[in-house]
């Protein structure tokens, strides 16, 4: 499995040029060699399948055991961490740096995939800990919050974001469309976007907004995920299902348009029991 990440030419200049994208690949050549079965965030050896993310824990009392495929990414700009999951996303983030390979606690975003009893659930967790610019290390959220279901209450509009395909392309430093009959515009405080070999995640596009709002969709021709408007905005913290994307090529640059929109509530949501935990399977 392969990954190519474009950071935006007006990201390396404000500082938000992506730090490093892990995607795991199968062995090959024949190799019989395995990965070091010691190293920490290297979840594997028990019967698990490579590039799958096992979710465990529980929530609203329910329990919870779900796999789905999935790679993992990390930028700075600020920073971000995405675990990319088929049909679902875990997002966390911060403002402070910290040393690589720091245990770092945070506050996060999940989008439950499909496939389990939490399919389409949005979660915010206030004490989210991973592992700084290690993306494939596990993930542990707790301090949850129900904050909706996708596809939540269908919202007419749009929202365009311009990506620059490689250092030389140029595109604004905005987001900028309607929502729900009114007229938005967002200063996009990082972006980036990827293209990879897998048929899951064809490609990927995701972008800060304002100060603490942002995007994050993945997908084949058309693409999914997640935008939570920023606290600036009208509707502050809002979290909108995206559905579906539509996209543009012009020489250096693709806007990608988030389509199908629909609101499924607002962080920090309702406090709801339990606890998850995400752990990736760099072997079988």
């Amino acid at each position: 499995m392969s990954t190519r990440i474009n950071p935006s030419a007006a990201s390396l200049f404000v500082g938000a040029s992506l730090v490093a994208t892990v995607l795991a690949a199968a062995a090959c050549g024949g190799s019989d060699e395995q990965p070091d079965r010691g190293t920490a965030g290297f979840g594997g050896g028990s019967g698990c399948t490579i590039n799958e993310w096992s979710i465990t824990g529980s929530f609203e009392g329910e329990a919870l055991d779900a796999k789905a495929i999935g790679h993992g990414a990390a930028y700075l700009y600020g920073w971000t961490q995405t675990v990319y999951l088929e049909g679902g996303l875990v997002r966390t983030w911060g403002e402070e740096t910290f040393e690589e390979g720091d245990a770092v606690t945070t506050e996060g975003v999940f989008l439950a995939p499909p496939g389990s009893i939490a399919a389409g659930k949005v979660l915010f967790s206030k004490s989210a800990r991973v592992t700084f610019l290690e993306p494939l290390d596990p993930v542990h959220l707790e301090q949850l919050n129900s904050v909706g279901t996708c596809p939540g209450s269908p919202v007419a509009g749009s929202l365009s974001i311009c990506f620059a395909n490689g250092i030389q392309g140029e595109c604004p430093d905005s987001a900028t469309g309607s929502l729900d009959g009114r007229d938005v515009s967002y200063a996009v405080k990082g972006k980036s976007s990827g293209s990879s070999s897998t048929p899951e995640f064809q490609q990927s596009a995701q972008a800060g907004l304002e100060t603490d709002g942002f995007v994050v969709v993945q997908g084949g021709e058309s693409m999914s995920g997640l935008l939570v408007l920023p606290s600036t905005d009208d509707d502050p913290l809002s979290a909108y299902c995206v559905g579906s994307t539509e996209s543009s090529t012009q020489e250096d640059a693709t806007t990608v348009t988030l389509t199908g929109l629909s609101r499924a509530g607002a962080l920090p949501g309702t406090p709801i029991e339990g606890s998850l935990d995400f752990e990736f399977c760099m072997y079988p």
